[in-house]
């Protein structure tokens, strides 16, 4: 049975059907998925993505993009899919998900990030942004390590399944090795952007000119759905005890390095290209 249909049909049925619902009709089997566990480092890549194709299709850029970001990859839980740039995305679309159900037989780009640094980054995102109250730190981060350990058990057993259909990237790749990490994005992709191009979508979408952007704009009265916070690796450390760091490392770990060696393959067919 079609356990992700029917339930979609069901919240249809009793008023309560999501966006991603509502987009589901709309996705295409050539569409390419932009997945990650929710505060993975998903909207950065999709930043830099925005950036080369924009550039790839003739458009200079800095910056403040010359699209918004949801016109050129929408995001299935958020906008309607349909309402994009055509110019740049009749022929690749991608679609930025948090959501495994829509994955189906399309090909995914997938960013990791370290669960504790993740689960953190998560919490702080609750507290702006649901209507309940996330609660505490350590209690919210030890009740969802469950749930990141079966997202990222999907992307790893797709990779062992079909690695043709996979792409690995990271937020530690974002910070230590942004141009290989864009690159092999881009390379599977099959977008033929230039070395150029990509060092030019790193330096304008740097963590400090992003940070700097959102504050002017927040002080024209623009309002975030998210306040950028620290741009960092392994800050969990400074925000969990020693114990609940190590019970959550030990759990992730190994899911966390099994990614880790994908995602070094991808890197190194990069260098070697």
């Amino acid at each position: 049975m079609d356990w992700p249909a029917l339930k979609r049909n069901l919240r249809r049925w009793s008023g309560r059907a999501t966006v991603e619902d509502a987009n589901w009709p709309w996705l295409m089997p050539e569409d390419v998925i932009l997945e990650s566990y929710p505060r993975s480092g998903n909207t950065w890549l999709r930043i830099l993505l925005v950036d080369v194709i924009s550039q790839f299709h003739g458009h200079e850029t800095s910056t403040r993009l010359p699209f918004f970001d949801y016109r050129v990859i929408p995001d299935c839980h958020a906008t309607d899919i349909r309402e994009v740039e055509p110019e740049l995305t009749d022929q690749l679309k991608i679609i930025k998900s948090h959501s495994w159900n829509i994955v189906g037989p399309r090909r995914v780009v997938y960013v990791f990030r370290d669960a504790c640094d993740s689960l953190c980054s998560y919490h702080n995102f609750a507290g702006q942004n649901f209507r309940k109250p996330p609660g505490e730190l350590e209690p919210f981060c030890l009740k969802r390590i469950s749930e990141w350990v079966r997202h990222m058990e999907t992307a790893l057993a797709l990779r062992e399944r079909d690695p043709s259909r996979i792409c690995f990237a990271s937020f530690e790749s974002l910070h230590s090795q942004p141009a290989e990490t864009l690159a092999s994005v881009c390379g599977f992709l099959e977008l033929e952007v230039t070395r150029a191009q990509i060092s030019t979508a790193i330096e304008n979408h740097s963590f400090e000119k992003q940070k700097a952007a959102q504050e002017r704009a927040s002080e024209e009265g623009v309002k975030f759905k998210y306040i950028l916070r620290q741009g960092k690796v392994n800050t969990s450390k400074r925000e969990l005890t020693e114990e609940t760091y190590a019970r959550i490392s030990a759990i992730s770990k190994p899911l966390f390095e099994r990614a880790e060696t994908y995602l070094n393959e991808d890197l190194l067919a990069v260098r070697s290209s």
